[in-house]
């Protein structure tokens, strides 16, 4: 793998693990409510809900709802490690298709003089 793509890979995986550790964490200490994965609209409202007020007054609610609210239905295990899946898998094509170009010919003779 490339350096970036490591980066962000492990980024993006230490990420989706920390979401399921918080869930975990969540499930762990309610009373005995089912095990689910939490949304990012519940996160941004549960830990920064003066934030997320703010950006639906800026969008407007209709606006916020139409293109926002898709977006933080997902749960943050599963954007996370589809990130770091879709980091993995760009990286992988753009190594194969990098070891398929023919590498550059250069000119390996010693003889050659250069004028300075």
């Amino acid at each position: 793998m490339t350096m970036s793509a490591k980066l962000l890979f492990s980024l993006f995986f230490l990420l989706a693990l920390v979401a399921v550790g918080h869930d975990i964490y969540i499930w762990y200490n309610s009373d005995d409510y089912p095990f689910e994965f939490a949304a990012l609209g519940w996160i941004s409202k549960k830990y920064i809900s003066d934030i997320h007020q703010m950006v639906v007054d800026v969008l407007t609610p209709e606006t916020f709802n139409t293109v926002l609210t898709p977006i933080l239905k997902i749960p943050a295990f599963f954007l996370t490690s589809g990130i770091a899946t879709g980091v993995f898998v760009i990286d992988f094509i753009f190594r194969k298709v990098k070891s398929l170009m023919p590498e550059p010919k250069w000119d390996n003779n010693k003889n050659t003089k250069f004028r300075r």
